[in-house]
């Protein structure tokens, strides 16, 4: 039986999120009509990331992704190909590649001491990423959600 951390309904719960959970989680959580469906799932989600099904498989269960790490570890920051693009927008390497996951119907956690940065992170939203842009790489597909999880896992622990 499912614990308080996955959200036994009550009067005031209206919804939870959690995060890393993949297709098989959520069915167990569905299983379990007492328990709220997650609203988001915390996943790691950045450039590279184009042929992923991890939207597509929550969105079956009317859960919706939220980005953590959307920079993977920062490279994006500095990455050619979205520097290339961000200069015909007039947009740095960071706000393509956070354009990019808002095009694919994700929502970003982003975190930042420094208050243009932050701005920055908000100026994303006067422009849109053309399909031949997104078509390539690094955008479509640089790594395999397997290759994703081994990148993210600072602990070492599978």
């Amino acid at each position: 039986r499912p614990g308080p951390a996955l959200g036994r309904r009550s009067p005031r719960e209206r919804s939870i999120a959690v995060s890393n959970f993949g297709p098989e989680q959520l069915k167990c959580v569905q299983a379990h009509h007492s328990v709220i469906m997650p609203a988001v799932n915390q996943m790691p989600f950045s450039v590279g990331h184009g042929k992923d099904t991890v939207v597509a498989d929550d969105a079956a269960f009317g859960t919706v992704v939220q980005a953590y790490s959307p920079l993977g570890t920062g490279s994006l920051a500095r990455d050619e190909l979205c520097t290339s693009i961000g200069q015909r927008y007039g947009k740095s390497a960071v706000q393509v590649a956070l354009k990019w996951i808002i095009q694919k119907c994700v929502s970003i956690a982003t975190q930042s001491t420094n208050l243009q940065h932050l701005k920055d992170d908000l100026d994303i939203f006067d422009f849109s990423l053309s399909d031949q842009d997104t078509a390539e790489e690094p955008f479509s597909s640089r790594w395999s959600r397997e290759e994703m999880a081994q990148l993210n896992d600072h602990s070492g622990l599978t």
